[in-house]
């Protein structure tokens, strides 16, 4: 199951995503357009929300964003590429183009990037400690944390060998950003936005929970925010 909330945040929206536990790479998106949030999942919408994500602006947050954690944890066994935060609602279209075309890509920085992304993490490092951000934001890089396997573990790009994938353990493995939280001015005042990363586990979750794939929110103001999470 996939679900896109904050706690107790109005606007929830969960779903019966697919197959996901199969060790082969996903596509896992979740957009809001001021109005609904929706979730989509290789590139097919699985699950619309009644009512718009959070009682107050989504950019309310307090908590470092954190990729394969949120911030009480629900850590996720997973290896994780490409995880893209943009500050306006990608369309349905959009993202099926967008899903269609990076199956054969040999550079799926590109497609990202030509979408104008507001932060953009690659995850392709093979050896450093540091996950790069290629938008021009200054200072927004993320720290893999909790001896994070870094490279080694083919990407999803398979057309290009040098393509890594970090793979987090379930344990004490997630990236932290620099950036205290995702600054007010990333998300306009009528709450659109888009998550994206692409997951490939081979792990069933056997604990009742949320583990997040990109989350950040505030959980003192009634946990608005964006938790992208898998679930059971």
């Amino acid at each position: 199951t996939l679900g896109l909330g904050g706690g107790t945040a109005t606007g929830t929206v969960n779903c019966a995503a697919g197959t996901l536990v199969d060790n082969n790479w996903h596509h896992i998106v979740a957009t809001g357009d001021g109005t609904r949030s929706r979730i989509y999942f290789d590139g097919v919408l699985k699950a619309t929300s009644g009512a718009v994500l959070t009682t107050g602006t989504v950019g309310d947050m307090t908590n470092v964003m954190g990729i394969g954690r949120n911030p009480v944890g629900y850590l996720m066994d997973a290896n994780y590429d490409d995880v893209a935060f943009y500050n306006y609602s990608l369309s349905e279209q959009q993202i099926k183009n967008h899903y269609e075309l990076g199956k054969n890509a040999k550079s799926p920085d590109n497609i990202f990037m030509a979408l104008g992304p507001w932060i953009y993490f690659p995850l392709g490092e093979t050896g450093d400690t540091t996950a790069s951000n290629m938008t021009p934001v200054a200072g927004f890089t993320g720290t893999y944390t909790g001896g994070v396997a870094v490279g080694g573990t083919p990407g999803f790009d398979q057309t290009n060998g040098s393509a890594q994938a970090p793979k987090f353990d379930g344990v004490n493995d997630y990236i932290a950003t620099t950036a205290s939280n995702i600054p007010l001015s990333l998300l306009t005042s009528d709450e659109r936005y888009t998550v994206f990363a692409r997951v490939k586990t081979d792990t069933v979750i056997t604990a009742a929970g949320w583990y997040s794939v990109v989350s950040s929110f505030n959980d003192a103001v009634a946990n608005r925010g964006i938790n992208l999470s898998v679930g059971r």
